[in-house]
């Protein structure tokens, strides 16, 4: 009879659950060391109720490396987690759901949450790195409620004369809970500040400005940032505005209006729950719906029709003529409605999946911000 030479154990009382760090977020009910169990929960005092809303982000230590655990957290939703070993590069579960799952790690800490995130610090690593790139300019849009500096990004080739260019807006993140949402827009300024033969073109004609992160607070706190008494995305005409960073975007629009900028566009960015392929809210009138339809809709099938992700750009478009100034794309359309050719859009990212079914990954994300410049330097050229 052979004996087989068990395996080394590590001292159960090792595993450990916390959310004790950025953007981390999570309610430990408990912890089977022997069982190699966690419970947990997202904590009841964030502002929705609506699980798909509601952002959380937990750390494991002391994981034992092949040997797996069984992960039991609520509220849970039919869609696919996320987990990582360093917090930088991130896979997804293979199962959606997240109430019962039993995985085998590969290292001793991991990350889980319920979508790529993208924390406050990534913005500030961003500005840091472009900071000696000669077509941006990094500063200060606002500070938060709380006191944290909300990112703006200025691009442009600034040998060509401001007044012969149209500017571009785009804006990320109004809900903390669509941490995607930050990536195009980063993903645009990279290739509006890089090397790229249209991008260099693209500075000739354009002066962009880029926020990630709009809520920076809630986005710090790991928290959902909807359905709040004062929803980010639902305050652009409250007077007084009870949002810093709104406040310094619509001072800034205003003032760049009263300098005489000609606006070629605003895009919101989100990443809603509801969408799994890319889709667009258009504000304004029918004949914006048209513009939009007729042109951008065809700028963006020469940009390359689909990006290196597999996300479809041309879906179904979403027609909704404002009946206020509540939203971002709303305000702005109100604001620079007599430029015929001015588009306030809303890009809905996919959550999880692109439009082949592959699930999404950070440089898909970044791509699709690359492919919404080069549509917009399309539409820009070849549309008016």
């Amino acid at each position: 009879m052979s004996y087989g030479i068990p395996r080394e154990r590590h001292p159960i009382s090792e595993l450990r659950v916390d959310g004790d760090f950025e953007n981390g977020r999570i309610e430990v009910v408990s912890v089977d060391r022997e069982q190699k169990v966690i419970t947990t929960r997202v904590p009841d005092d964030d502002h929705t109720q609506n699980p798909q809303m509601r952002f959380w982000q937990m750390r494991l230590t002391g994981v034992v490396p092949g040997e797996e655990i069984t992960i039991r957290h609520t509220p849970s939703v039919e869609m696919h987690y996320v987990f990582s070993y360093d917090g930088e590069h991130w896979q997804r579960f293979a199962e959606p759901g997240i109430e019962n799952v039993t995985h085998a790690f590969e290292e001793t800490t991991v990350y889980i949450a319920p979508n790529i995130p993208y924390p406050y610090s990534r913005s500030l690593r961003l500005a840091e790195s472009l900071t000696e790139n000669p077509f941006v300019t990094v500063s200060d849009l606002a500070l938060s409620e709380e006191g944290r500096a909300v990112k703006l990004f200025r691009v442009t080739d600034d040998a060509v004369e401001e007044n012969e260019k149209r500017v571009l807006w785009i804006q990320g993140r109004q809900h903390a809970f669509e941490s995607p949402s930050s990536f195009p827009p980063e993903g645009l300024l990279r290739w509006m500040s890089s090397g790229d033969a249209e991008a260099v073109e693209f500075r000739k004609w354009v002066v962009a400005y880029v926020v990630p992160i709009m809520d920076v607070d809630h986005v710090f706190h790991g928290m959902s940032g909807k359905d709040m008494p004062h929803d980010f995305n639902r305050s652009w005409e409250a007077d007084p505005c009870p949002w810093n960073a709104i406040a310094a975007v619509k001072n800034r629009l205003q003032s760049l209006k009263q300098q005489g900028a000609s606006f070629l566009g605003f895009v919101d960015s989100h990443d809603p729950y509801f969408v799994q392929e890319p889709q667009w809210y258009v504000a304004g009138s029918s004949e914006s719906w048209q513009q939009f339809d007729r042109c951008f809709v065809d700028a963006v099938r020469r940009a390359g029709g689909k990006n290196r992700h597999g996300m479809d750009l041309e879906q179904p478009i979403l027609s909704v003529p404002p009946a206020d100034t509540q939203r971002g794309r709303d305000f702005a359309w109100s604001l620079f409605q007599e430029v015929s050719d001015f588009l306030a859009l809303t890009l809905e990212s996919p959550h999880h999946k692109d439009s082949d079914g592959v699930f999404m990954t950070e440089e898909g994300y970044l791509q699709w911000g690359e492919a919404l410049g080069r549509a917009f330097l399309n539409y820009l050229i070849s549309c008016n």
